[in-house]
């Protein structure tokens, strides 16, 4: 009888241990004097801790295995139903985020300036545009209309070779007048052919460029100096445009014409009015951006078609080729060697020093400055920026963008805050803000180009 009360006792501690993680409270009975019971409870309460350990063990390892059954709530263990132990943890609680725009920012670095070998270019000359021979109602609207009083380091070498009609290749910086070192040769010889050309004439001269920004750039610098000569017309060709409205310009004529290469040989095949059989010039501006944005094949397709023509109209005269470039690339060198007779090399270095093509070459009046500022004060630093240099004195400034949506965001965000800056009566002048590049839709971004030609007219401006 002792046994078996022991194993029906033993068997209500294990199932008893299964719903109660605590190891229950053995109760003996008093009653029983026999020596040999007390043994056996000592004996049974160990094996009930020994159940009740595995009992508290197991769901954790079960629960982080197997996901719980269908129909189960959460929270409730797949086994018994019980609720589910959780672990504290072990996140720092007393972490504190500080979000201030001018404090509790980082040290700003020191910046050892590496000393960086520059050639210097002479931009200027002490020469005039009427020591060159030029005509006179044309040195009157560069020196008064115009208000350039000296020529250029690249116009004074260019200009006399290419009035001597001789081709040439000019290598020169950014911002040295190149477009002037050939468009004034062209007007001087284009004025003075007897007798008097018109607009049905046919092109004389052609002038290729790789984007239509510097088409239309170019083309507003011909028709400012072309003021004295009336009855020599320019024109261009630019995508974007409707190919019907260029067609009609083409028929009415003209005598310069500059374009883009993918324009222009698009029109060489589809459009018969066009014929370059007369040409006397033939300019390649900005030559290693033509080939860097894959032109090459473009300008050796031209090139054939143009001396096509000129075969055609029994060979008028001799053309002058003329190549200009900021840098002398092997692409370049190699169209040089096609295309150019003979060429004067017109380079900006002094004589007897020797340029290295990869060598930084920057304006003797071109003064850098940088600012290192943290993450979080760009856009602030860059709006005090603009309103310190475009509100209290009129200045212009481009500013240039990694990508395009950056280029979109801060336009919009500049049109909105900043070009309202300023009370009506104040002395601020209002800033104009411009947004260009490469992926606009063709009809949003060519009255932008527009807006950009108005914002080169202009006094002040944010491009």
């Amino acid at each position: 009888m002792r046994k078996k009360a022991s194993l029906s006792n033993k068997k209500n501690v294990d199932l008893t241990a299964k719903f109660n993680p605590k190891p229950p409270q053995i109760s003996v009975n008093n009653n029983v004097t026999d020596k040999t019971s007390a043994p056996t409870v000592e004996i049974v309460s160990k094996e009930v801790e020994k159940s009740s350990n595995l009992v508290e063990s197991v769901p954790e390892k079960v629960s982080n295995t197997f996901p719980p059954k269908l129909g189960s709530k959460a929270g409730l263990q797949p086994s018994n139903g019980m609720p589910r132990k959780t672990k504290p943890s072990t996140a720092p609680t007393n972490r504190t985020v500080i979000s201030s725009l001018f404090k509790f920012n980082p040290e700003i670095p020191v910046v050892q300036k590496e000393t960086v070998e520059t050639t210097k270019e002479t931009v200027f000359s002490i020469k005039k545009f009427s020591d060159l021979g030029l005509h006179n109602h044309l040195v009157a609207t560069l020196e008064k209309d115009l208000g350039l009083a000296n020529v250029t380091e690249a116009q004074l070498r260019t200009i006399p070779v290419l009035l001597d009609k001789k081709d040439a290749l000019v290598k020169s910086q950014t911002g040295s007048g190149k477009t002037l070192a050939y468009a004034i040769p062209i007007v001087q010889k284009l004025q003075c052919i007897m007798p008097k050309i018109d607009r049905t004439s046919g092109v004389f001269a052609l002038i290729i460029v790789p984007t239509r920004e510097l088409v239309l750039q170019t083309y507003s610098w011909f028709t400012k100096i072309l003021k004295a000569f009336t009855w020599v017309v320019p024109g261009y060709l630019i995508g974007g445009e409707k190919k019907k409205l260029e067609k009609a310009r083409i028929r009415k004529g003209m005598n310069i014409l500059i374009s883009t290469p993918g324009r222009l040989l698009d029109h060489l095949s589809s459009t018969k009015n066009l014929n370059l059989g007369r040409l006397h010039w033939l300019v390649m501006d900005e030559a290693d951006r033509l080939f860097d944005m894959g032109y090459e094949k473009d300008v050796a397709k031209i090139m054939k078609i143009v001396e096509e023509h000129f075969v055609k109209e029994g060979g008028f005269g001799r053309r002058q080729n003329v190549m200009v470039s900021a840098t002398l690339t092997k692409s370049v060198e190699k169209l040089a060697g096609l295309t150019l007779t003979d060429p004067v090399h017109v380079t900006m270095s002094e004589e007897g020093t020797v340029v290295d093509d990869d060598q930084l070459v920057t304006p003797t009046n071109l003064k850098q400055w940088y600012i290192i500022v943290p993450p979080k004060l760009r856009l602030v630093t860059l709006a005090a920026f603009i309103l310190w240099k475009c509100t209290a004195v009129a200045e212009k400034m481009v500013i240039f963008m990694t990508t395009q949506d950056m280029v979109d965001y801060h336009a919009e965000l500049f049109n909105r805050i900043l070009a309202k800056n300023g009370d009506q009566n104040s002395t601020e002048k209002k800033v104009s803000f411009y947004q260009l590049h490469g992926s606009m839709a063709q009809k949003v971004s060519l009255p932008f180009r527009f807006r950009f030609m108005f914002y080169a007219g202009k006094d002040s401006g944010v491009l």
